[in-house]
């Protein structure tokens, strides 16, 4: 009994625990409640839920620039407190409901323009239906603003400082290890002798945890300053050509399983090519590859192959973008 419920709760962590970005993030997310929390429980503030609540909407879980968006959400929130005192001072009761409307009709503008804008408007709004429900005067606007920054101090120096992964582009040698974690994958599913199906298809999808986290890896690096985002932009065709090859990979590895037959030698062709583009990668310059192998059951990995060599442009990409 107690090595079934093992066997499952390794699956379960197999098919949901995600990858090491995601794993990071959520012990990052987890802290910073924690701390958050604690502030909430032991300072003297009014309104003590808005802190944990700014940590969870400046951390979420869209792997962009934790940075950038702190900076802008405190900056929004500081303006829009701001705007919120002088409307709770200059309108009352009722006549709210006017510049209500105003700054609702507002959001979807600042929600497409700027986050720091969308937080400019959103800090009024939300101080002006709080003191509809419940009249409490401009000071609502002053705990707003004290709770928003204390989450957002939070978030920098507990979930963005100590992570120095956070601070700037990691394409290139994530790239490169993802490579290598396909090729592994590749080699063990077109061995002559495969491993076991269950085996195979727990480093299947670990190979594709792997790409999804050099995706979000992307995601996040474009959401950085210019400085950073720029130079990612060229990586883009190499990760979905790194994704083709994988799809290649996997079936041609359904086929063989249904009976089609690959040359041993053609498939040990392969490996070198992918070590050399993990090369190129790392900094290496990409100038003599393997010869790909010519064999019909293998031409969707090779022509996978090509595409992404012809991506990386003899290794000028790599070495120039890296």
């Amino acid at each position: 009994m107690a090595g079934r419920l093992g066997r499952l709760a390794g699956r379960l962590v197999d098919e949901f625990g995600g990858g090491r970005l995601s794993r990071i993030f959520t012990l990052r997310l987890m802290v910073c409640m924690g701390v958050a929390g604690f502030v909430s429980e032991v300072l003297p503030l009014q309104r003590s839920y808005w802190v944990p609540l700014t940590v969870a909407i400046v951390l979420k879980p869209d792997y962009g620039s934790v940075f950038a968006r702190t900076l802008q959400r405190a900056i929004g929130t500081v303006v829009g407190a701001v705007a919120g005192v002088v409307l709770l001072v200059l309108v009352h009761g009722t006549w709210l409901l006017i510049p209500f409307a105003v700054l609702a009709a507002l959001l979807p503008y600042g929600r497409s323009r700027n986050y720091g804008l969308l937080a400019t408007f959103l800090t009024p709004l939300v101080v002006v239906l709080i003191d509809l429900l419940t009249p409490a005067g401009w000071r609502l606007a002053e705990d707003r603003l004290i709770d928003t920054l204390i989450g957002c101090a939070i978030v920098l120096v507990v979930g963005y400082a100590p992570w120095p992964m956070s601070w700037y582009a990691h394409l290139p040698q994530q790239f490169a290890q993802t490579v290598l974690d396909v090729c592994r994958y590749m080699e063990e599913a077109l061995a002559p002798t495969p491993a076991s199906p269950a085996a195979q298809s727990r480093m299947r999808r670990s190979t594709y945890r792997a790409l999804a986290d050099l995706r979000t890896e992307f995601q996040r690096t474009m959401s950085e300053p210019p400085s950073i985002s720029r130079r990612a932009t060229a990586w883009w065709p190499a990760v979905v050509a790194l994704e083709q090859v994988m799809d290649a990979v996997t079936a041609t590895a359904v086929a063989v399983s249904h009976g089609a037959v690959v040359s041993p030698d053609g498939v040990r062709q392969l490996p070198g090519t992918l070590q050399a583009i993990s090369e190129a990668a790392a900094g290496k310059a990409l100038t003599a590859v393997p010869e790909l192998p010519d064999d019909e059951t293998l031409k969707p990995i090779t022509e996978a192959l090509r595409a992404l060599l012809g991506v990386l442009g003899s290794g000028e990409r790599l070495t120039a973008h890296g």
